[in-house]
């Protein structure tokens, strides 16, 4: 991310994932298209990336995310089959309406799903839910639009959201408290919760 509000990427590109409209791969930083292809991807934030995707907030509170869709990370309602390239330059991350989602704060990428902080201080997720890392309260899956984290009791919206950060097929939450909340896989311990089944719901870590 470049103080100009642009963005270059580089390295392996066979799903896209350099946003420059090309499958090449780029030894050299490449500047990363809007989804007209004309001129660069302007007004950007933050940038948060993961295995194949990378995800975008731009100054009006927009979304874009780039590289292989297979499981719906890009959060604009549609899937590509898998080990085909999906659109190659940034889309727009929509609504469930069909509407460019707006308020975003803060984005975060993991490897099959993605998630952003809105400006009510609530979470949406997308993408890959086997394993309910969208935080729904389902394991329904894919998630083609951004759907809203629910809280511990899977009774509301999970409030205060400060940050978000993406694991394999697992998803944490630093709440304005200063307390953290994961949810997703946890066959190996990732919610931290001393347990090892799966949450679909956002779930306090707790110390030891």
């Amino acid at each position: 991310l470049l103080t100009a509000g642009t963005v270059r990427c580089f390295g392996e590109n066979g799903q896209g994932q350099l946003g420059d409209g090309t499958t090449t791969a780029r030894l050299r930083p490449k500047l990363v298209k809007p989804p007209s292809g004309t001129g660069p991807l302007t007004n950007v934030t933050q940038l948060a990336a993961d295995l194949q995707s990378t995800c975008a907030r731009l100054a009006n509170g927009q979304a874009r995310c780039w590289g292989p869709n297979a499981s719906g990370q890009r959060g604009n309602g549609t899937v590509t089959p898998p080990f085909q390239a999906g659109p190659l330059r940034p889309t727009a991350v929509k609504a469930p309406t069909g509407t460019n989602l707006t308020g975003v704060r803060h984005v975060g990428v993991a490897a099959l799903h993605a998630c952003v902080g809105v400006t009510s201080g609530q979470a949406r997720c997308w993408g890959l839910n086997t394993n309910g890392q969208v935080g729904d309260g389902t394991r329904t899956s894919p998630r083609r639009f951004p759907q809203v984290v629910r809280d511990p009791a899977n009774a509301g919206a999970l409030p205060g959201v400060e940050a978000l950060v993406g694991g394999d097929q697992h998803t944490c939450a630093l709440l304005e408290d200063t307390s953290v909340a994961c949810w997703g896989a946890n066959a190996l311990g990732q919610v931290g919760n001393g347990a090892t089944a799966r949450r679909k719901v956002p779930t306090p870590v707790q110390l030891a």
